[in-house]
């Protein structure tokens, strides 16, 4: 009975605290809801939805007040975002803007919401389309996107931090669509992990070295892309020369005996 009331007095906790969580999978793309905030990630497009297939998070629409868009996603289709009235903040991790549909926030007052984005990206989503609709278009921090030269040989992780919170990066085998952002001047750490039977060879920026360790840690200056190189691991066979030489003899002795017998 102490168990039960406990569960409850929990339960009422969570729903008076409005703690909320929902979310799912459209083809490429992971969306999911929290609290107050969906956020959208992974490859490809948001697809385009009209009036008889709206988003799957439209039955959320009025809790939802923060939008994040994750870096890959490259295209925002028809009526994405429909009357999320409620929505403040938009923050894009895309180092370009994706290509948007002009509905894609249909009845949403765009110019009363705050759209963050990478710091240096700042003046070309003034002038991208849509995105220059918005009036308040601030940096958000730096990014740092770490990324692999080959998913199949290892993937890369670090630290994401949204304002005053961190969250640890999962593990995935392609970390090609994840962005990790600091503020300026904080210590920046990625990390390389090969698979079984790869090695990590070193991390590049721009093509130049920058370290040679798996774990690598520098302080946030500017927007950045690390790329992690791995390769496989060369197998070398060793061969025992006396062994082969003695193969080698007793194999042709028994040849030159065959061909004596006829």
């Amino acid at each position: 009975m102490k168990k039960k009331l406990l569960f409850l007095l929990i339960a009422l906790l969570l729903s008076r605290a409005g703690a909320f969580a929902q979310g799912g999978t459209i083809e490429f793309l992971t969306w999911e809801i929290n609290n107050d905030t969906l956020t959208i990630s992974g490859g490809g497009a948001i697809p385009d939805y009209d009036w008889d297939n709206f988003a799957p998070w439209y039955e959320y629409r009025e809790a939802i007040h923060i939008i994040v868009i994750k870096n890959g996603i490259a295209n925002i289709g028809k009526f994405a975002f429909y009357a999320c009235n409620n929505l403040t903040t938009i923050i894009s991790l895309n180092f370009a803007p994706a290509l948007i549909d002009p509905s894609a926030f249909q009845d949403i007052d765009i110019k009363a919401c705050t759209l963050k984005v990478p710091t240096s990206a700042v003046p070309a989503y003034y002038g991208a389309g849509v995105w220059g609709e918005f009036i308040n278009i601030v940096g958000s921090g730096i990014l740092i996107n770490p990324i692999t030269n080959n998913h199949e040989y290892g993937y890369t992780t670090g630290n994401e931090l949204y304002e005053n919170a961190t969250v640890t990066v999962a593990p995935k085998h392609c970390n090609c669509f994840h962005v990790v952002r600091y503020e300026i001047n904080d210590t920046a750490t990625v990390t390389a992990t090969a698979f079984d039977n790869h090695t990590f060879i070193n991390w590049t920026q721009g093509g130049v070295v920058v370290s040679t360790d798996y774990s690598y840690s520098f302080t946030a200056t500017e927007d950045v892309e690390l790329v992690a190189n791995f390769e496989r691991e060369k197998i070398y066979l060793h061969f025992d020369t006396y062994v082969v030489t003695k193969w080698h003899n007793t194999f042709m002795l028994n040849l030159k005996k065959l061909s004596e017998e006829g």
